[in-house]
């Protein structure tokens, strides 16, 4: 990934095109290639400064989360968690509190909610609800973010987005949805 082909026009779309890559391999099965590769793209992301890592971070791990990357998705977080622990004291707290927060929803992009829920609750004292509710619907887990929709009273529009991303098939969950949106 450091060949002539992948070199960096533009940040944003240089990490697409190798997350892009990424998947393509992934398609030919090739696991052993794209680790090596993904070992490289975070050589390369550590290479960047603290002030570029938020949006590098966050849509990289969007994109492995879009194109079925979970697993990346979610080591991407766990090597920038480490990350951000290391530049914690360097920085300061405001700025450590945005970047835990995004760091919160690039777990829920590797379908690992209980670390989102975690990272927020240790770096992000004065966090919204309405952010691990998005973070459980980006994890498919239509339960969790229902139970603290009732939990915080909170089934207005929330409820909506849920109700969207469970029934885009119809499938019993779906109607299961339906059927608590009807009755509450």
């Amino acid at each position: 990934m450091t060949a002539p082909e992948y070199t960096c026009y533009d940040s944003q779309y240089c990490y697409e095109d190798k997350v892009s890559a990424l998947k393509t391999l992934h398609s030919h099965q090739d696991n052993e290639l794209m680790d090596k590769y993904f070992t490289t793209l975070l050589k390369e992301i550590s290479n960047q400064p603290l002030e570029d890592w938020d949006i590098i971070i966050s849509n990289t791990g969007e994109k492995f989360s879009e194109v079925g990357l979970t697993k990346y998705a979610q080591h991407l977080a766990s090597f920038a968690e480490e990350f951000y622990i290391k530049e914690q004291k360097s920085h300061s707290e405001s700025e450590m509190r945005g970047l835990f927060s995004s760091l919160a929803e690039i777990y829920s992009f590797g379908n690992d909610t209980a670390s989102a829920n975690r990272v927020l609750h240790q770096h992000v004292p004065a966090f919204n609800t309405d952010h691990m509710i998005q973070y459980y619907i980006n994890a498919k887990e239509w339960n969790n973010a229902r139970e603290l929709l009732i939990k915080e009273e909170m089934l207005g529009m929330h409820n909506l987005i849920l109700l969207e991303n469970i029934c885009m098939q119809k499938t019993a969950q779906c109607m299961a949805h339906i059927t608590f949106t009807l009755t509450n």
